[in-house]
């Protein structure tokens, strides 16, 4: 009986560590793809990020398409400046990949939101945020750090006045950097709030920034 339990819970642990592994290497996230290294959606692999973490560099190939969800990065264990994580266009094309979250509700803000995480880098992808008054594109929050937007299109609305299209006012959020992007619409197109003494090192380089309602900073 004892050695029969004992195989019972050594079954449940490798289970649990299967499920849980932590994850390295290059995956998929394409609708129509299957396997254990393809993801459906955006959420599902930063849910699973979250879950199980990384012990490596890991990166995420991303089909052509347009993915209409929300998608918030959370703190992920594990990252590292060797060990990043890389969400990037298949194609190499930022205007095939098209992360949009089309509602308006006053609680469905952003349509990409880093929050907390730390070495996480988007190339060559669209983010927009098409639908609501209020809206944000991309909003830094949590304290995140150490992370990089670079060859992307980022846009929002223009309509209203809490139209963002980066947006980061809450939490010490360092060492950030934008690169190369083409950022558009907005009433602002960018938002940092700067006046906090312990937040340093963001960094706006070589982005094109146009059609902004009010503000371009």
């Amino acid at each position: 009986m004892k050695k029969k339990l004992h195989l019972i819970v050594l079954v449940f642990l490798c289970a649990f560590n299967s499920l849980f592994a932590q994850l390295n290497g290059t995956y998929t996230i394409n609708p129509s793809g299957s396997g254990t290294k393809n993801f459906t959606t955006f959420k599902a692999a930063a849910k699973m990020l979250k879950d199980s973490g990384v012990n490596g560099a890991v990166v995420f190939s991303i089909a052509n398409g347009i993915y209409n969800e929300r998608v918030s990065i959370d703190t992920i264990k594990g990252t590292s400046k060797t060990n990043t994580v890389t969400f990037e266009s298949a194609s190499g094309d930022s205007s095939k990949v098209i992360l949009d979250y089309g509602a308006g509700a006053t609680a469905d803000l952003y349509t990409l939101r880093l929050n907390g995480c730390s070495y996480i880098n988007f190339n060559k992808i669209t983010v927009q945020k098409s639908g609501g008054t209020n809206n944000y594109g991309i909003e830094v929050t949590g304290s995140a750090h150490h992370n990089k937007v670079s060859n992307c299109i980022v846009k929002a609305a223009k309509t209203a006045s809490l139209c963002y299209v980066i947006y980061s006012a809450t939490g010490i959020d360092s060492v950030n950097t934008f690169y190369n992007n083409y950022i558009l619409n907005g009433y602002y197109k960018i938002y940092w709030d700067g006046g906090k003494k312990s937040e340093k090192k963001n960094e706006f380089i070589h982005n094109i920034l146009d059609s902004s309602t009010y503000y371009g900073v």
